[in-house]
């Protein structure tokens, strides 16, 4: 039977315009990190400094497509923040992030830092507002988005670090990505919305060039206690997730009992999951292009600890060179 050969590929545009010819000309390296949480995801081009011609300038909207055999999968939008060159022989290195930088086109910085307040507004309202005033389209899981809140302030703090506190308190994770600014669950394996299950990846040991497994005791906490006081009737009160101890103390206090609760729960869950890690190199191929942050993976061929269980995808590196074509590395954690 004959081997199947893939041929890596890639497409960049600059601003709209396609400018993957002019790049592929003096190409050297292309690597694309995605990740969980409140990190940005970053691009690298490296370019032989002695071919290259003009360069993207900074702030300058990238997207990038990477695939196999004239079959291209999006993997978002980067915004340039850094260019450099170094040698000998010379490097010109182009560095780009996922998170736009603000700027004439773009707006106000995510990043700015802001002072304002909302009483009785749901998360899906309040990432709704955020979103517009930065340029970008909100997507909220269906579940996270009814949340109440009863008041919340945003204190000298940017909005995304705002969105991240949330994320933290519900336990999900508030991400911008592609021109939209995601707010999902962690480690849930659906789509955005949450009304859909993605598919679960099957990664063979005899396709996977390294790997490392490790099982550690994250922490000997066993549960997580949040206090809470309402602003207009003074009520205090103190909530617990998980039983037993030592206990983990949440310093922040939060207006209501839900509040806090949903702290508690999301905390406790935290604690106990994530303790395991997996990591390895393997084949690119069609379905793995495709995969980003918090998808999940189910290894076989394994020892039982390995193989047993399905893994969380926490970090997923794509890098491509001419003489190594499309490489990829995945790091997990168990909580899938």
């Amino acid at each position: 039977m004959e081997l199947m050969t893939y041929l890596p590929q890639f497409k960049i545009e600059a601003n709209g315009k396609d400018i993957t010819y002019a790049i592929a000309q003096s190409f050297s390296e292309l690597t694309i990190t995605d990740v969980s949480g409140e990190k940005a995801d970053t691009l690298t081009i490296k370019l032989d400094g002695s071919k290259i011609g003009k360069l993207p300038t900074k702030r300058a909207a990238l997207k990038v497509s990477l695939g196999l055999n004239n079959r291209l999968y999006n993997q978002g939008t980067f915004y340039v923040n850094g260019i450099g060159e170094s040698g000998f022989p010379s490097v010109v290195t182009i560095t780009a992030t996922s998170v736009p930088l603000g700027g004439k086109e773009l707006g106000a910085s995510i990043q700015t830092q802001k002072t304002q307040s909302w009483d009785d507004i749901t998360i899906d309202e309040l990432l709704k507002t955020l979103a517009a005033r930065n340029n970008l389209n909100a997507i909220c899981n269906a579940e996270l988005a009814s949340i109440k809140l009863e008041h919340i302030d945003q204190t000298s703090e940017s909005d995304m670090a705002l969105m991240t506190r949330l994320a933290r308190q519900y336990g999900a994770v508030s991400k911008v990505s592609d021109g939209n600014w995601q707010f999902l669950k962690m480690g849930e394996g659906k789509n955005a919305s949450g009304t859909k299950t993605l598919p679960v990846h099957i990664i063979y040991k005899s396709s996977c060039s390294n790997y490392q497994f490790n099982s550690n005791s994250r922490t000997e906490a066993a549960s997580a206690v949040a206090k809470w006081q309402n602003p207009n009737t003074g009520e205090t009160g103190v909530v617990r997730s998980g039983s037993g101890e030592p206990s983990f103390q949440i310093l922040y206090q939060y207006p209501s009992r839900e509040e806090a609760q949903a702290a508690a729960d999301a905390k406790a869950k935290s604690l106990t999951e994530g303790a395991d890690t997996f990591s390895f190199s393997t084949e690119a191929n069609h379905k793995l292009v495709k995969v980003f942050a918090e998808g999940h993976v189910k290894p076989e061929g394994w020892r039982s600890e390995i193989s047993g269980r399905t893994w969380c995808i926490k970090q997923i590196t794509k890098q491509l060179t001419p003489s190594s074509g499309l490489a990829i590395d995945i790091s997990c954690d168990s909580a899938a």
